[in-house]
Formats: structure tokens, sequence, C-alpha cells
């Protein structure tokens, strides 16, 4: 579904997200889900889309905007790192406790594999090579470029390259951590 305020497009009346509403819950009824589970703690229009919906069980965190709509809540601001509030979630929702931190894995192919060995040889880039990506979906979750600065330089001596990231519209930004980093770094962007 393309959440009203999430598609990061213009905005139109504050009422249309309402309206959408119920719209937009007849096919999440129709498929008869079981339960939903809203990852988001601020995310309402998740939470009342899927009551509207009839879903009979509505998992999420108990934000005040988001209790009401749920069946099943967590407290409030769960002082933990977002991964961790997420399993808590998954917890409630299946009753199936993790044992261990799951494994991030992120399989790459030959040909992406190649292409990053490629790209580092090109710029003769050895060692131990952090990736960072500064850019956000919004100004409010940038992190200010000296405060990267600062903390590349917390490591330094404990990685020997930077490599940082962005989209063609965060090449500003890209540049300037680029130059506030005190290893050597090199742009990613596109």
């Amino acid at each position: 579904l393309n959440f009203p305020f999430f598609d990061r497009g213009p905005k139109g009346s504050l009422l249309h997200p309402y309206a959408q509403l119920p719209e937009l819950a007849r096919p999440v009824a129709a498929a008869g889900f079981e339960a939903a589970l809203v990852m988001r703690h601020d995310f309402w229009w998740g939470a009342a889309l899927t009551a509207k919906a009839g879903v009979p069980r509505r998992v999420g965190m108990a934000e005040p905007l988001v209790a009401d709509w749920l069946t099943d809540a967590l407290p409030q601001a769960l002082p933990v790192h977002e991964a961790a509030r997420c399993l808590a979630l998954a917890e409630l929702a299946t009753g199936v406790t993790a044992t261990q931190a799951p494994p991030m894995h992120f399989h790459l192919t030959d040909e992406e594999r190649g292409w990053a060995d490629r790209w580092l040889a090109e710029r003769a880039i050895v060692g131990r090579v952090l990736v960072v990506h500064p850019g956000a979906g919004a100004a409010v979750k940038l992190w200010p470029v000296a405060a990267w600065g600062e903390a590349l330089q917390a490591l330094t001596g404990r990685v020997d390259a930077v490599v940082v990231t962005g989209t063609p519209g965060e090449a500003a930004l890209a540049a300037a951590v680029v130059d506030a980093c005190p290893l050597p770094a090199y742009p990613l962007v596109g």
C-alpha cells in the first residue's frame, strides 16, 4: 500500500490520509489476515488501517496515537536499540523468544563482488574498509558532518579507509563527509 505521508511526494490535504483509510482497508480485509505487526512505534495510520480492516490481532508499541488501535502492545518508549525493540514486538506477536541475535547476512553475487573488487583496486584501497552512508530520508534524521568526522577520527588505527556512499542527490553531503574524514576517504555516489 502507498501509505499517505510516506511517499515523499507532494503533500495534499491533511484530511486525505483519513479519507483513504476505508478504501485501502478493503483489500486488507479481503486478504483475511490473522495478525498485523506494526513495527514503527508512531505509525498510527497503519495501526488504524489494520483495525478498520478487522485484523483480529494487532501488535505494536503503546504510543499514545497508536495504542488505541492495537490489541497487544509493548510499553511505550522501550529504552533499547530499534532492532531489539522490533525483536521484542516479534516475540510478543509470536510467543517465540530469540535466544541469540539473528545473523546479519547480506549476500552478494559474484558479479557484485567483482565490481567492488575492481572499484577498490582502481583506487588502490586495501586493508580494513568501512562504508558509511550519511544520508537519510528526512533532514531530521541527518547527523552533522562534524559528528561524522569525530566518529571516523575515533576509528583511526582500526580502519584503513572509508567509503562514503550516497544517492546522486546526496553528492554534496558525501563530499563533505569525505572532507571531514581524517582517514583516506572515497566517495561512492550514485
